[in-house]
């Protein structure tokens, strides 16, 4: 589809037309700039369509039905595995079949919650901030004022440490 100067050759064909052509190729690829290119359009011209609710309906079936390619995909290689050539001296001496474990593995943790890895994160945060606010004290009531002085005092003094008596730290 593409011409001498490297540019994308478009389909001629009537929107719903193009527009399933993209989709289907979207359910068999599940990657936007390939089905651009196998259907003949501008991936741009998707996320035009994608502002028509009925194409951005169909559009998330499409990806599912990828996503369950995928998801076929995964299981028979960790299932039934792939055959592979055996090589030896620079020759084919027979076929292995190998199974993809690690396929199999992050299959089995997404869809089954106890086989997942147990993590947590602790974040702990200290923030230095500077605003600046200005603040008419006239409006405030005297009950306020002492509230903003006493706030004032524990923002900017830092906590006391406790009394300790030297004789008996020894």
């Amino acid at each position: 589809m593409n011409d001498k100067k490297g540019k994308r050759e478009l389909v001629k064909e009537s929107t719903p037309a193009r527009q399933q052509r993209f989709l289907e190729e979207v359910a068999k690829v599940g990657i936007l700039e390939v089905a651009a290119i196998r259907a003949g359009i501008q991936r741009m011209q998707h996320y035009r369509w994608l502002e028509n609710p009925e194409y951005a309906e169909a559009y998330a079936i499409a990806q599912r039905e990828s996503d369950a390619r995928l998801e076929a995909e995964i299981r028979r290689r960790g299932e039934e595995g792939y055959k592979r050539a055996v090589w030896h001296l620079g020759k084919q001496v027979g076929e292995e079949t190998v199974y993809s474990d690690n396929l199999l593995m992050f299959y089995v943790k997404r869809r089954m919650p106890e086989y997942r890895d147990v993590s947590s994160t602790s974040v702990n945060l200290t923030a230095n901030v500077q605003a600046n606010v200005r603040i008419d004290l006239t409006k405030l009531t005297d009950e306020q004022l002492t509230q903003l002085e006493e706030l004032a005092k524990t923002a900017i003094t830092p906590p006391a440490l406790p009394a300790v008596d030297i004789e008996e730290a020894s």
